[in-house]
């Protein structure tokens, strides 16, 4: 009875050593199949970096840096699966390499998405006045009239703003600031509007004096009217009109 049961536990012992030999011979076979997958993604896009590479038996993954290189455990068989949003996702069986340097090259196509037809109606204005919200367009202030604007208005029952900016004499202060403004505006009108030629030539006002004349002329109100419009055959009359009194007085 002894006998039977120590050769009973000795079969049981062969069965357990096999088996651990067995697992340790698939492991081992396993792990010599096993490479370390050196590889590159060629495409026809210009941008290779950051492609996805997942090894589907494993689950493993890796991406490729900016030259389209990764690297990977894999082993000769397994399929990768190359995906990017601007690629086609693509699956390549993994190689047996040439020599432990070789880099396997994946070729991979990029994704082209169609849009659907966009047409542009070059008369269309997306504006309050295009949308219909304003039945003109609104009046665009300048600095100096923006804060005469909100120096003269106020909220309320009875606006506060109007009456202690008037005591205050900052009303005054900005509607001069105002006038100032505009008649810088006519300065660059003068100088874009007509040639250097034209004060020289026609008008006889010597060159270094020509900036003298354009301070000169927008003090007159009439002249300063006439540059809120775009008629240049009245501004060259009015000019011609003022330009022998500024001579006469820098003589």
């Amino acid at each position: 009875m002894k006998h039977r049961k120590h050769i009973q536990w000795s079969v049981i012992q062969w069965k357990t050593l096999f088996l651990l030999f067995s697992a340790f011979g698939i492991a081992q076979s396993t792990e010599l199949n096993s490479i370390q997958l050196e590889g590159k993604i060629v495409s026809d896009s210009p941008q290779v970096e950051g492609i996805n590479i997942i090894v589907l038996r494993t689950e493993m993954q890796t991406q490729t840096d900016k030259q389209g290189y990764f690297s990977i455990p894999a082993q000769v068989g397994d399929t990768l699966v190359v995906s990017a949003v601007f690629l086609r996702t693509k699956k390549w069986a993994v190689q047996a390499a040439k020599t432990s340097q070789d880099v396997q090259v994946i070729y991979v196509q990029s994704e082209t998405r169609q849009l659907k037809e966009v047409y542009v109606n070059k008369q269309s204005e997306v504006s309050a006045l295009g949308l219909g919200i304003l039945s003109q367009p609104a009046k665009k202030y300048t600095t100096a009239e923006r804060r005469l604007n909100e120096a003269t208005t106020g909220g309320g029952i009875v606006p506060l703003n109007p009456i202690l900016n008037a005591l205050s004499g900052r009303t005054k202060m900005l509607k001069k600031e105002l006038v100032i403004e505009e008649k810088e505006r006519c300065i660059k009108k003068l100088e874009q509007r007509l040639t250097e030629s034209f004060y020289t030539q026609r008008l006889k006002i010597p060159k270094p004096q020509i900036r003298a004349f354009f301070y000169y002329v927008v003090e007159i109100e009439s002249i300063r009217n006439i540059l809120r419009g775009t008629d240049k055959i009245m501004l060259q009359f009015a000019l011609t009109e003022e330009a022998p009194h500024f001579l006469a007085l820098t003589k």
